[in-house]
């Protein structure tokens, strides 16, 4: 179990972008009118969704036209206006398809706990390293160290291994 704490603000991620608004698709569950994905959407604490309350569990799906590495999940709730609508326990799951998820938080099974929370939590993901990033600096010629094209190459390879390592985008 991974215990969340709400904050008030997203300021701790400063240097990182929302990649939300590049989805091609947002998919929910359920929602009651006037409480789907564009109320996720639209920037505003003041809205969000709410289920239909009949199908059960609750999801949110978010699709991209290409793979991209994402190092949180960050939701809005507040447990003083939402009460026993507000999740108290949930899981990341990441894949290609929706036939080849897996867990997005290690070790696996993790579960994400929320306790009466008011504000932003912000859920870390952690994953091992994806089998179709492999390394390609073995192959370069180790006595091309005075090109600067070379060292530029290995450097910017360096730069995306850790940038998927870490799951920052």
């Amino acid at each position: 179990v991974l215990s969340i704490p709400a904050i008030s603000s997203l300021d701790s991620l400063y240097g990182l972008r929302e990649i939300g608004r590049e989805a091609l698709c947002w998919q929910l569950s359920s929602a009651k009118p006037g409480n789907g994905v564009e109320q996720i959407r639209d920037q505003s604490t003041d809205t969000y969704w709410q289920s239909d309350g009949v199908s059960q569990p609750h999801w949110i799906q978010v699709h991209f036209a290409r793979r991209v590495a994402i190092s949180h999940v960050c939701l809005y709730l507040d447990y003083n206006l939402d009460e026993s609508y507000t999740p108290k326990h949930l899981n990341v799951q990441v894949g290609m398809t929706t036939q080849d998820l897996t867990p997005a938080l290690y070790p696996a099974n993790t579960v994400v706990e929320l306790t009466e929370p008011v504000g932003w939590c912000i859920i870390p993901l952690t994953a091992p390293p994806d089998p179709l990033d492999e390394d390609d600096d073995d192959d370069e010629d180790e006595n091309d160290d005075d090109n600067d094209e070379n060292n530029n190459n290995r450097q910017s390879k360096r730069k995306q291994r850790l940038v998927r390592t870490h799951m920052i985008q």
